[in-house]
């Protein structure tokens, strides 16, 4: 069994991007009505969503090394890779910035904190069109598509048209050379 017969990326995205963009609106909204209650949110979606995200970079770090892609494809992969861990240096920083303002080591600076906050929702909002393109442009790590097909048939002597799935694999180009940044050739 190869990482990607399970698909986990896709599935810890959704935690990353619900949990720091909702964090982000707590923030926000705990500024201009001073609520502790929102506040106290923001943190918690924060620190839940900054361990989503630690494995959101890893799951597909591990995936992008297993999933089969063109070397059209992994232009765009490395964009999204870099998007993930560039977001995922900024909510690190972003978490330790917070702890030490809760712990009253830092006083200052909350206001911009809540500026590095909506970037990083940014950064991660870029990585998530791009590995939207990956998947539904491209097909990348896409096993099979189902297609509609209609039929026509009778009940009762009328006559209506009926749709049936299908399956079919995707032809995927089965593994193709191409070089990373670093200089080697791999092919997945």
């Amino acid at each position: 069994m190869s990482f990607d017969s399970i698909p986990i990326h896709p599935m810890m995205v959704h935690f990353t991007i619900a949990l720091l963009s909702v964090g982000f609106l707590c923030d926000l909204l705990a500024r201009f009505t001073k609520s502790e209650s929102l506040k106290n949110a923001a943190w918690w979606n924060l620190l839940f969503g900054f361990f989503a995200i630690i494995a959101t970079a890893l799951t597909g770090w591990l995936a992008a090394r297993s999933i089969p892609h063109s070397e059209a494809t992994h232009e765009i992969m490395e964009i999204h890779e870099i998007l993930g861990f560039t977001a995922l240096g900024i909510f690190a920083v972003l978490l330790l910035w917070r702890i030490l303002i809760r712990a009253n080591i830092i006083t200052r600076f909350f206001i911009l904190s809540t500026a590095v906050w909506l970037i990083g929702v940014g950064v991660i909002f870029a990585g998530g069109y791009y590995g939207g393109k990956l998947v539904y442009e491209f097909g990348v790590g896409v096993k099979g598509v189902v297609q509609e097909k209609e039929t026509e048939h009778k009940h009762n002597g009328t006559e209506h048209k009926d749709v049936k799935k299908e399956t079919k694999e995707k032809e995927s180009k089965p593994e193709q050379k191409h070089v990373h940044k670093n200089g080697k050739e791999d092919t997945h």
